[in-house]
């Protein structure tokens, strides 16, 4: 039997209750995100970004694979998801990706 390929991408949200560090379990899955392995993790209200070097996460402020997307704006986001509805967070959301894109 073959063996299964990792995820293209892990995320996890930690939104009702913390769960366990497991950074040692993503790590070795080598959940890759194009030209690296990352993980991002949405907890207490901060969306988090890791990359693995070594073996071992590392805290960083961007994606390899989205390096435009500002990770600190994602929260506001998914809070406004909250108040004002998905739908119309999505659009604010695709409306600031079109801005620094035009701005990049």
């Amino acid at each position: 039997m073959p063996d299964d390929p990792p995820p293209d991408l892990a995320m996890e949200s930690d939104y009702t209750s913390s769960s366990l560090n497991k950074f040692n379990i993503y790590a070795s899955l080598q959940v890759p995100d194009f030209s690296g392995t990352v993980l991002w993790r949405y907890r207490n209200s901060q969306m988090e970004v890791a990359h693995l070097v070594q073996g071992k996460y590392e805290r960083r402020d961007r994606s390899l694979a989205f390096p435009f997307l500002p990770i600190a704006e994602v929260p506001n986001f998914i809070e406004q998801s909250i108040k004002i509805g998905q739908r119309a967070a999505v659009r604010l959301f695709r409306q600031r990706i079109r801005e620094i894109l035009a701005t990049g």
